[in-house]
């Protein structure tokens, strides 16, 4: 059995007793012109209190999905790692506005499946920085 490098120290793998769920229900527009940008809100609960937050913009949760895999993709846990998401691109033929609510919509719902996966995922606080990039640092 192969065990990720940051994790070959351990006997056997480590399920954090604490069970924490991932979403992002929210998301703000900042900024005018070409430096406009979508930010969601990405929430870390447990037992229905918010323990984390951070905003993220949609190409940083992509990266943390190939960082994933990466990590992950020659363990035996391969099969449960979180799936990568969808760039969710228009096409070039459909003009579409970025940032239209109907599109950002559509994205923060890849997000949250992302999330789903991603906190069922046992081996995820252990994910080298994750504890940052969740934000549960900041609260």
């Amino acid at each position: 059995q192969e065990i990720p490098s940051h994790l070959s120290s351990l006997a056997a793998p480590i399920v954090d007793k604490v069970k924490y769920e991932f979403t992002t229900k929210t998301h703000t527009l900042e900024g005018i012109g070409l430096d406009r940008k979508v930010y969601y809100m990405l929430e870390v609960s447990t037992d229905g209190c918010i323990v984390g937050s951070n905003r993220r913009q949609f190409h940083e949760f992509i990266e943390l999905s190939h960082y994933v895999r990466a990590l992950y993709r020659k363990c035996d846990t391969h099969k449960t790692v979180p799936k990568t998401i969808p760039h969710i691109l228009p096409s070039k033929a459909v003009k579409v506005d970025l940032f239209d609510s109907e599109f950002i919509d559509s994205r923060k719902k890849a997000l949250n499946v992302f999330l789903r996966e991603l906190e069922n995922f046992p081996f995820v606080m252990q994910i080298p920085g994750i504890e940052d990039w969740l934000g549960l640092h900041i609260l």
